[in-house]
């Protein structure tokens, strides 16, 4: 057989390299435990010679030998030690440890023996018993068979209790073709007879029935191919697990012995032929086992480095939580300078994707700022202009008054504002100190719920939420418009011009307020108790109380000429505002101030606003629509479902345009449903 040979090149080669290595040998195993305990065992050392303990390597061979000799390697096999053990004459031995139990009552194994000039490599098989068996070898007298010594090799003494074997046993029966991996133990557990011998008695039978059967008389070495003799009346189970693994064993009987013998050639291939397959099977275990080894390294790896990416992102999260702790609040949109982004250090490679996910998520954070900021500066929508009111038309001159009259050309002279010196330019407003955080964030709350409450129509209290917002950040322009639109809405036009006044000294848009004096007429009427001012005899723009003007506004020295440069004929005058200098109680006290100050200095500047007349008369300006006149029920009820029909369409700037006329002219029920609509559609 293949595996019979490859065994006699490498015992060969083993007494070959014993040779040429000064005479070193390696004598039998010698079994010191039983089956379900960890391995204790001894190998003897032969003709040590002058070697040291750390010049004798003793190991397990490795896989191509154990291929080579046809030996299963057993992935128990890799946990047994091997330790040369030098005592002097007679003590030299390999002591071979395991650290968990033997759970197999068979072990086979090859030990390789390496010293400076060469190496060693044995075989040995080792049958565990039970714990507590004792067998004992019977007189040959009784089964007629001696066994035959084929070596001087001491064998284990015999344990002191004996297995008493009924004579019924030796007598031989049917025969059984040992496996390379048969042993006493498992042959014996697969027998079935009608006897009531126990397994111990039926392992000594086979043992005195086969002693030629075993290498060196040793029963724990069974020869691989050996025909034995089985006792009489027992044979394999063929129904068992072991009997159908072990598909080519053949049990004949004792009368079929010289058919055995002949056996024709088929059946040695097909034996052949089964051996290669064990032999391939084996080898394919050993490869699963050393792949499931690797595939555990790597999965214990990679667990290792999860948990490192784990540990990682905690440490990130806690860098970006501590990061939004400590984040200052957007600072407000007037007093706001343009965001920089800040420079982002150069990762290295190591930390690169860490650093990624920071950037990504600062730029995430600076986007929703910047988009909260436009909410927050978005301007007043814009109505259509078929509703602006033309005020950049030219205004006729009043008639003057009757030159009799005396006092209007002395009030003249007191009303007359002292122009600011370029050497003494009024101080400029401090700037408005930056909202601490949480007053930022309660402001934009009492944005939006100032944007309800005009939704809904309540205008009484967006306009006193309004209030407090501007009380807290006064430069706030988003809520200076909004609440222009809320004292437009409730008609409070010296409200409006104030606050229009104040927003555009702070920066406001002229365009967005004039429009909101456009879309609401009354804004424009002229209070009924105002009376034509008086004029000197030349028509000069110095005649008006500049100082008191919402619009033009003295400038500083610095900032005169350039001032002044910008205005234009089409800027909307608030002329409601003026008031007559012969109706002004604090002249007196501004002419004596007047006359302590030095003389007027002439501007450096040249303007034709002298030509405008002094008093602009409203009542005579042309608009480019006439005041609407109150809806009827039934057009505001028709708007109110052109408008639905446009929301169902999407067109919801329509739908806003016909609402807000709904709700300047309809009735009460329609104002309410008008807001309701522009409230979804916000």
């Amino acid at each position: 057989m293949p595996g019979k040979a490859l065994r006699v090149m490498l015992c060969a080669w083993s007494c070959l390299l014993a040779g040429q290595a000064s005479a070193l040998g390696v004598g039998d195993i010698i079994l010191h435990s039983a089956l379900n305990q960890p391995l204790d065992a001894d190998i003897e050392l032969l003709d040590v010679g002058d070697l040291g303990a750390d010049e004798i390597e003793v190991r397990l061979a490795g896989a191509d030998v154990f291929a080579a000799a046809g030996v299963e390697r057993l992935q128990f096999l890799n946990e047994l030690r091997f330790s040369p053990v030098l005592q002097g004459r007679g003590g030299n031995r390999i002591h071979v440890s395991s650290i968990r139990p033997v759970q197999e009552p068979y072990l086979n194994f090859l030990v390789e023996v390496a010293r400076p000039n060469g190496r060693i490599v044995r075989e040995f098989t080792v049958l565990l018993d039970p714990l507590g068996y004792t067998p004992r070898m019977l007189p040959a007298a009784r089964s007629g068979i001696e066994p035959q010594r084929q070596s001087s090799t001491p064998v284990p003494a015999p344990r002191s209790a004996a297995v008493v074997v009924d004579p019924a046993l030796l007598e031989p029966g049917d025969e059984y073709l040992a496996r390379p991996s048969d042993n006493l133990w498992a042959i014996s557990g697969r027998l079935r007879g009608a006897g009531n011998a126990d397994r111990a008695q039926l392992m000594e039978a086979l043992y005195q029935l086969n002693p030629q059967a075993f290498v060196n008389a040793d029963r724990h070495r069974l020869k691989a191919g050996a025909r034995l003799r089985l006792p009489a009346g027992y044979q394999p189970e063929r129904g068992a697990p072991g009997a159908v693994k072990e598909a080519a064993v053949e049990v004949l009987p004792p009368a079929d012995a010289a058919v055995v013998e002949n056996a024709p050639a088929a059946l040695v291939e097909a034996q052949r032929q089964a051996d290669a397959e064990a032999e391939a099977l084996a080898r394919q275990r050993e490869e699963l086992s050393q792949r499931m080894d690797d595939l555990q390294r790597q999965l214990q790896a990679l667990q290792e480095q999860l948990q490192q990416r784990d540990h990682q992102v905690a440490e990130l999260q806690q860098q970006l939580a501590r990061r939004q702790a400590v984040r200052p609040a957007a600072p407000p949109p007037a007093a706001a300078a343009p965001s920089v982004a800040q420079p982002v250090e150069t990762p290295t490679d190591s930390q690169y994707w860490r650093w990624m996910i920071v950037l990504l998520l600062v730029l995430a954070l600076l986007g929703v700022l910047l988009l909260r900021r436009r909410r927050e500066e978005a301007p007043v929508p814009a109505v259509e202009p078929k509703r602006r009111v033309a005020l950049n038309l030219p205004l006729r001159r009043a008639p003057r008054p009757p030159a009799a009259a005396p006092a209007p050309a002395k009030v003249e002279e007191q009303a007359r504002p002292p122009v600011a010196a370029p050497s003494s330019p009024p101080p400029s407003p401090p700037p408005a100190p930056a909202a601490a955080p949480r007053a930022a964030m309660a402001a934009a709350d009492k944005l939006d719920g100032a944007d309800i409450y005009i939704a809904y129509g309540r205008y009484g209290q967006a306009r006193d939420l309004l209030r407090q917002v501007l009380a807290e950040q006064p430069q706030r322009l988003s809520a200076r418009m909004k609440l222009l639109l809320v004292l437009a809405e409730l008609g409070d036009a010296a409200g409006f011009d104030a606050l229009a006044e104040e927003t555009l000294a702070s920066g406001g848009n002229p365009e967005a307020i004039d429009e909101l004096r456009g879309r609401y007429p009354a804004l424009l009427q002229m209070p009924a108790t105002e009376t034509p001012a008086a004029t000197t005899k030349d028509d000069d723009w110095s005649d008006l109380p500049l100082a008191e003007s919402p619009v033009l506004q003295q400038p500083d020295a610095t900032s005169g000429a350039d001032g002044f440069g910008d205005l234009n004929l089409d800027l909307d005058l608030d002329w409601g505002a003026l008031e007559n200098p012969l109706d002004n109680p604090d002249l007196p006290r501004r002419a004596a101030a007047g006359k302590a100050e030095p003389a007027e200095e002439p501007l450096a500047f040249e303007s034709n606003l002298h030509e405008l007349p002094d008093v602009a008369e409203y009542e005579h300006l042309e608009l480019d629509q006439p005041e609407p006149a109150t809806v009827p029920p039934e057009e505001a009820s028709a708007s109110l479902d052109r408008a639905r029909a446009c929301i169902d369409s999407g067109d919801l700037d329509q739908a806003s345009r016909i609402l807000r006329l709904v709700v300047a002219h309809g009735d009460p029920w329609q104002k309410a449903e008008a807001r309701e609509l522009l409230a979804l559609i916000a």
